[in-house]
């Protein structure tokens, strides 16, 4: 069965409660919570993570993502896992999006790559233990920017809870970077 969801960022100048009484008033099944106020922040609050998951209880919606702006492989970044895990948990999701560093693929060093990598793995192995997969965004300005970096990233974690969470629409064209994810 299909389900339909949508992503709060999607009215991220309304506060949360407005657009989740939007996403039941047009039918979606879910939604995914955007990691930035006035939506959700990211550092933990289990009164407010409480609040937030009983809104969406009471509109009969689930949570099918936490969009997390957690940047691994970026300095200090990394020490946010627990806190953006939490909050994943406590909304009743198994999924948090995550960014692969912030700078593009044409321009990171081996050292970004390293760096970026190590952190996945160190995220991964904490999302493992609460039965969280993380979902690397592919995006511009990181290291998912492309089909075949995103790709590298995924071979090199080489951890079952690592996925991609694809966004269609950059600036390439959208086949040639689903194929060189999925087919290498």
């Amino acid at each position: 069965m299909k389900k339909a969801g949508l992503c709060t960022i999607a009215f991220s100048e309304k506060l949360l409660e407005e657009v989740l009484n939007l996403a039941k008033e047009v039918g979606f099944d879910g939604v995914e919570i955007w990691g930035k106020e006035p939506h959700m922040g990211e550092v933990f609050d289990e009164e407010r993570v409480q609040k937030v998951k009983k809104m969406v209880d009471e509109r009969n919606l689930s949570v099918s993502m936490f969009g997390s702006y957690l940047h691994l492989g970026v300095e200090g970044e990394v020490s946010k896992t627990d806190s953006i895990l939490k909050i994943a948990q406590g909304l009743g999701t198994s999924i948090v999006r995550v960014w692969a560093s912030n700078k593009g693929s044409h321009e990171a060093t081996e050292g970004d790559w390293e760096n970026c990598i190590r952190d996945l793995e160190k995220a991964c192995g904490k999302a493992e233990k609460m039965g969280i997969t993380l979902a690397i965004e592919m995006h511009t300005k990181t290291l998912a920017d492309r089909g075949e970096t995103t790709r590298r990233l995924i071979e090199k974690v080489s951890l079952p809870n690592l996925k991609v969470n694809f966004q269609p629409g950059l600036e390439d064209n959208i086949w040639e970077r689903l194929n060189a994810v999925i087919l290498g």
